[in-house]
């Protein structure tokens, strides 16, 4: 009597989507070649930066609007302030936003692991949503972000002591790509 062995278990399938999720990755952060200018103002920020002239004497910096220095001194809108240098103190958006949702992330992990699984979600769009999250969690972390503020002539040109917003596009530009290991 010949027989066969039939596999209900699908293990095969189980391997598969596990080699799936071990060969892929979300990164998360603001990237080159979707606006280097973005990438250069998110690098500033998150790991902070001492700006110099290259070829001048100082670095100008055009006043928006009217505001008092650290001196005291009313500093007229249309001036300009030359600076030998300027600090941007790190301000990190991306590693501490990530930092401080990871069990937000991790719990969205977990509850989308068993559709995964089953067959229900594709390893590719369980990430795809990972990312989405992720960065969505991040871009709100660098707007309630307070610290270290802005210097006096950073609000009154934005009128604005938010440190990270300004028009908006640094958290448009916070996104995610599913990429293979």
């Amino acid at each position: 009597m010949s027989g066969y062995v039939k596999d209900e278990n699908h293990t095969s399938e189980l391997l598969d989507i596990i080699e799936q999720l071990e060969n892929t990755e979300v990164r998360i952060g603001v990237f080159g070649e979707d606006d280097s200018t973005m990438v250069m103002i998110a690098a500033a920020n998150e790991f902070g930066a001492h700006i110099v002239p290259k070829r001048a004497k100082a670095l100008a910096i055009p006043v928006k609007h009217d505001y008092i220095n650290q001196n005291g001194k009313l500093v007229k809108a249309g001036s300009v302030l030359m600076v030998k240098a300027v600090n941007i103190p790190e301000r990190s958006f991306i590693r501490a936003g990530f930092d401080a949702n990871v069990d937000r992330i991790e719990k969205l992990a977990e509850s989308l692991l068993p559709s995964v699984f089953r067959g229900d979600l594709k390893p590719q769009a369980f990430y795809e949503r990972l990312g989405s999250y992720t960065a969505g969690l991040i871009q709100m972390y660098s707007i309630k972000l307070r610290t270290p503020p802005n210097a006096a002539v950073t609000i009154a040109n934005k009128q604005s002591n938010n440190p990270l917003v300004d028009t908006g596009r640094l958290q448009q530009a916070i996104t995610w790509k599913v990429v293979a290991r």
